[in-house]
């Protein structure tokens, strides 16, 4: 049930709406529709299932909480004008909307205003003008086709004449009634109540309880649509035996190994990309360039056995020439190589191999798929859903992937026409078959779609009944492969432990709910759609949400098509920040003549942000070859981020790689065996203190595993892990594997190991986010032969990554046994990221710091607590906390003491920063770093500045001769902005850029916000010379920086929005916010905070605060703060 306090927050919010705003406007629209989406999404945050849309949810809340028809009539009718603005053009229609909306709103909120806590109702009922012709829907004739609907399910039946029948409301029709074909019933048998489905070519019929309908013999239903399933996963279900959801599940639990057949069809398609750019390129070349395009994989095979890999280069130069002569064949005037496509109609996404196009006909769009392996019989038939056999020559997965490909352009390009063909190279006489484009095929992919997500779905409810089924079903009919694959996972099953088992399944399922958080949107503090927000957020919001980079024009003079490089400029005067950074994945796209955006009408282009500056943009394309004559100097673009899986179902085979190894190591991977260690050796290191000398000595002692705590400016990396790899290099030959969460992270990592002489490593990751690239695999595949870096990889002992990197390239564990494996920033990566790669090394160190940002979730953590005691007793408390914490917890219950150290001496902050982090969360257990007598001096800037005299420069003094200054605000009416006090930065900022004149640098201010508006809020305001030498960002980019002055702005004006920019974490009967903690250690020389005492004080930890500024610091009134600025003038 939501609060009391909420209730408040959204009343306020109707209250500023209707008091403050001087004309009606869009935006006023926008902010209704939004915080009436945000409403529901507390009302279910709660509730332990997913939903899929706003509009899902609201029909449970109706539903469950009983909301009068009159008022939920009201929403849907609200949601259906403001979901298309342009259907509220007229300044009357905007009015009368903004007023029907605040009134049903209004209503909304007296309803679950139990308490009558909100005692007068300021906001009046509207005389609005009767609204209905917006909801007239045109009448149809009983025989008349409709050829689309969406429904959330109400309700499904079996008539009184056994038909099947599915009852479900519509944002435009109301309660709808659906009679299906009995063709759909394992998908009658599967739905549940508010699932979102989509129904393709429908009848309308007479009935007397409702709108009916009926599907014909060519409708196609679509559940979860906004659930996009990658189609090469789909495809494989389809043997030839027919559809099952195995090879979907076993892929996502068993690691596949590098093999022959594996490395044949890749080495194929990318030489075939590059005859298709090159018709002229030599097999040499070619072949040269496609082995360098995944260097470890073919190091990985080369290692197995060289013989395989001359194999494969011999069979390939065979039919090089073949391959040739089938381009040839090719007819069209424009191909695109491995473009990507999203259908949330079809629910699928997918890459295909070859997208012809032609010129004089831009309907016209061919499919071709290229296949290595062997060639089916011309006379293979396939069965059909009706039983009917058809003949194609084709694999039933073959004909399943170009099926789905034939959907995802149907609904990208409307009115497609074009062939769909699949080329098998090992056929010479008929390389070329054609897949029919038929509506049965269809729809079976679509019912085989809807079978994994209804298994996913009960999953993610807690139902495991598809894994008990795996184990004890007989599956008679499918492949040897598949029985292979079935055998092992049953036997790692077998021999687990019911611990192990519980390990297994809470895991699998908190995994699957993360990827559904990113394709449809997490229930947490900070809302978003996911990846479903590329289509169903408009332009404005994903603006507002900083999520996007739009109207980009072409830098057609810095741009290289040939090597993939685009640069582009952004608008000037753009007065917003973009979250997009500089090593992001993201999307390009076309902007539409009118301003608008439609991904999912374009090709998506997947690229890299190579960089980012103020006025300009440039992206590494990932798709090997585009079109270039879609760029032109007038044509815009956007860009976004991506959102990519890939992570998610290497965590799945984590946990089967934790399953499968020895007993004695998941014992201690689990909290059940102690970790060992040596017979003690002092071990020292001339440039480290007593502590981190004795920390060291215990790390390279311990056996089995150490965890290091190390607070802020503690030497985590610059000197505790570049000691302990020292050690490890001079006095062994074991390999190491260094990981960190973050590529910036691994920067700083490979910047340590640089300074230590005779180090060599190597270092995992792509050229586009990582620095070093003398030392970066990738980069150094493209300038040297690969038999040359195979001979480096495997004499290099170091290999540093990121934890990411490593998930999706498991191969190396097949070259190199890792003795050691440190990982840094290990607090902030979640469990089964890390304990897969764990179980495969000797030893761990884990780096870290429970009391700052933990691992990022996308799902709401409430919901992630533990209840199980088989977990609770391995000290699992909540399935987001990370690995580290609770190992870390493990060690302390069990007094496993000698596994711990924790640094305690930090170089970072001044000695009165220090004094707040300490009295805060850390116990006075941190110290000065001994050299540092900058931390001990008392003016907050010793720099030789002109020293103004009188009252007139308060501010300036202020600022020299002050530490930590706390700035009072007034509670203003917006949810996550504060206009007065990015002002005062902006004026706080001019005084700074007198003390620090031209020394004023990305490096030496950082502006710290927890909400985007304000990030927003600040640029905007901020003067034109110092956007580009100060960062304004959330506190989570902030994490494992500093800057000689941070500047909080909280920014808050509502109490109920203080969960949103905290992180309570608690340790030893003490709550400590994790975001205050990062955020008030990034500053070196001097703190700065602006926020409303009023309501910040409302929670415990920041009443502590600023209770604590107040006696020890400077705490300036809002009051005062105008005086001294008003004398100023």
């Amino acid at each position: 049930m939501i609060s009391n306090e909420d209730l408040t927050y959204f009343y306020n919010i109707l209250k500023d709406i209707y008091f403050n705003h001087l004309s009606y406007r869009y935006d006023h629209l926008s902010t209704l529709k939004k915080h009436l989406r945000d409403f529901f999404k507390l009302l279910t945050q709660a509730e332990n299932q997913f939903f899929s849309s706003t509009y899902s949810r609201i029909v449970f809340c109706v539903d469950k909480y009983k909301i009068p028809k009159n008022i939920a009539s009201s929403i849907f009718r609200f949601r259906y004008l403001t979901n298309n603005l342009s259907r509220v053009s007229e300044y009357n229609d905007i009015r009368n909307t903004t007023n029907f909306g605040l009134k049903t709103f209004n209503e909304l909120i007296r309803f679950f205003d139990k308490q009558k806590i909100l005692i007068s109702d300021e906001i009046p009922t509207f005389d609005t003008q009767d609204l209905s012709y917006q909801f007239k829907i045109k009448n149809k004739e009983k025989t008349e086709d409709l050829d689309f609907i969406s429904l959330i399910v109400q309700d499904k039946e079996i008539s009184k004449n056994g038909s099947l029948y599915i009852s479900g409301y519509n944002e435009e029709l109301g309660l709808v009634i659906v009679f299906i074909d009995r063709k759909w019933k394992k998908l009658w048998d599967i739905l549940w109540k508010t699932a979102k489905i989509y129904i393709f070519d429908l009848n309308l019929v007479n009935y007397p309880k409702a709108k009916t309908l009926t599907t014909t013999r060519n409708s196609i239903i679509i559940l979860e649509p906004d659930i996009l399933l990658d189609v090469t996963d789909l495809s494989n279900c389809f043997l030839n035996t027919g559809f099952t959801p195995l090879p979907y599940f076993l892929n996502r639990l068993l690691p596949k190994d590098i093999s022959e057949s594996m490395i044949q069809g890749n080495l194929i398609n990318s030489i075939f990309d590059e005859i298709i750019s090159n018709n002229d390129i030599s097999f040499d070349e070619a072949y040269d360039r496609a082995i360098k395009n995944k260097p470890l994989q073919i190091f990985a095979l080369a290692n197995r056995n060289i013989n395989i890999l001359r194999e494969i280069k011999k069979w390939l130069k065979d039919n090089f020439e073949i391959l040739k002569d089938r381009i040839n064949e090719i007819e069209g005037d424009l191909i695109s190589v491995e473009p990507s496509f999203y259908s949330p109609v079809f629910g699928l996404q997918g890459r295909l191999d070859l997208l012809v196009e032609f010129k004089n006909d831009t309907t016209r769009k061919n499919i071709i798929e290229l296949k290595s392996g062997k060639a089916p019989s011309t006379n293979l038939h396939i069965k059909t859903s009706e039983g009917n056999f058809l003949p194609t020559g084709l694999w039933e997965s073959h004909l399943a992937q170009t099926t789905c490909y034939n959907m995802l352009l149907d609904s990208t390009f409307p009115g497609r026409i074009g062939s769909s063909s699949i080329l098998y190279i090992s056929d010479v006489n008929k390389p070329f078959r054609n897949a029919p484009n038929i509506i049965q095929k269809k729809q079976d992919v679509a019912l085989g779609r809807n079978i994994i997500i209804s298994i996913e779905k009960n999953i993610l409810d807690a139902d495991y009944s598809f894994f008990e089924k795996m184990m004890n079903e007989s599956y008679e009919d499918l492949p040897q492969f598949i029985h292979r694959d079935l055998n092992e996972v049953r036997q790692i099953f077998r021999e687990s432990t019911q611990l192990e088992i519980d390990y297994f399944r809470n895991y699998y399922r908190f995994i699957l709910g993360e990827t559904y958080a990113s394709r449809i949107g997490s229930v947490g503090d900070h809302y978003s759609n996911g990846k479903s927000s590329i289509w169903r957020d408009t332009l404005d919001d994903k603006i507002a949400s900083m999520d996007v980079l739009p109207n980009l024009e072409l830098d057609l003079e810095n741009s290289n098509f040939a090597r993939l490089y685009l640069s582009f400029f952004k608008p000037k005067n753009d007065d917003f920040i973009s979250s997009i950074r500089k090593g992001d994945l993201a999307i390009l796209y076309q902007m539409e003549s009118n301003g608008n955006s439609s991904p999912i009408y374009n090709q998506i282009i997947k690229c890299t942000i190579h960089d980012i500056t103020d006025d300009k943009v440039l992206v590494s394309l990932r798709n090997k070859l585009i079109r270039t004559d879609i760029f032109n100097n007038k044509q815009k673009w956007i860009i976004e981020p991506d959102f990519i899986e890939s992570t998610d179902r290497y965590m799945f085979h984590s946990l089967i790689n934790l399953l499968s190894c020895e007993k004695e190591k998941r014992q201690l991977l689990l909290g059940l065996r102690q970790p060992e260690s040596y017979e003690y050796i002092q071990y020292v290191f001339d440039n480290l203190t007593d502590l981190q000398n004795e920390i060291v000595t215990r790390a390279i002692r311990a056996k089995d595993y150490f965890i290091i705590q190390g607070p802020p400016g503690t030497g985590k990396t610059s000197y505790i892990l570049r000691a302990i790899a020292d050690y490890y290099n001079k006095s062994t030959d074991k390999n190491i594997l260094i990981l960190a969460y973050t590529n910036r992270a691994v920067d700083e990592i490979c910047g340590a190991l640089s300074k230590i002489e005779n180090l060599r490593f190597l270092r995992l990751g792509t050229k586009d986010s990582s620095s070093y690239s003398e030392n970066l695999i990738s980069s150094l595949a493209e300038k040297m032969p690969l038999r040359d870096l195979f001979r480096i990889f495997k004499e290099t002992r170091f290999l540093v990554s990121t934890v990411s990197s490593v998930l999706v390239n498991p191969e190396i564990f097949g070259m190199k046994s890792f003795h050691l494996a440190i990982v840094d920033e290990a607090s902030q990566i979640l469990e089964p990221q890390l304990i897969g790669i764990l179980s495969k090394v000797d030893k761990f160190i884990l780096i870290g710091d429970e009391k700052q940002l933990p691992a990022i979730v996308q799902q709401d953590s409430e919901g992630l607590r533990v209840d199980n005691e088989n977990l609770q007793r391995i000290q699992l408390e909540n399935l987001s906390q990370s690995l580290f914490e609770r190992l870390l917890r493990c060690c302390i219950t069990n007094g496993w003491k000698e596994s711990l150290g924790m640094l305690t001496e930090q170089a970072r902050m001044h000695k009165d920063i220090q004094f707040l982090a300490n009295t805060l969360f850390y116990d006075n257990f941190l110290k000065l770093f001994d050299s540092n007598g900058w931390q001990i001096q008392s003016r907050a800037l010793d720099f030789k500045v002109q020293y103004p005299d009188g009252n007139d420069d308060k501010l300036f003094s202020i600022l020299l001769n002050n530490r930590i200054i706390f700035i009072d605000s007034d509670i203003e009416k917006s949810a996550k902005k504060h206009s007065q006090e990015a002002e005062r930065i902006r004026i706080i900022l001019s005084e700074l850029e007198r003390i620090y004149g031209k020394r004023l640098e990305n490096e030496n201010v950082g502006i710290i916000t927890p909400f985007r508006a304000q990030c927003n809020e600040i640029y905007r305001r901020i003067d034109e010379n110092l956007k580009g030498k100060i960062t304004i960002d959330t506190v989570e980019r902030f994490q494992g920086s500093e800057r000689e002055v941070i500047i909080i702005s909280f920014a808050i004006n509502y109490p109920s929005l203080l969960r949103q920019i905290s992180s309570i974490l608690t340790l030893n009967e003490k709550r400590i916010d994790r975001k205050l903690n990062v955020a008030i250690t990034r500053a070196k020389q001097q703190l700065i905070l602006l926020g409303a005492s009023q309501v910040l004080m409302k929670s415990e930890i920041y009443d502590k605060l600023i209770n604590i500024i107040k006696k020890e610091f400077c705490y300036i009134s809002s009051e005062m703060f105008e005086s001294i600025i008003k004398k100023q003038g």
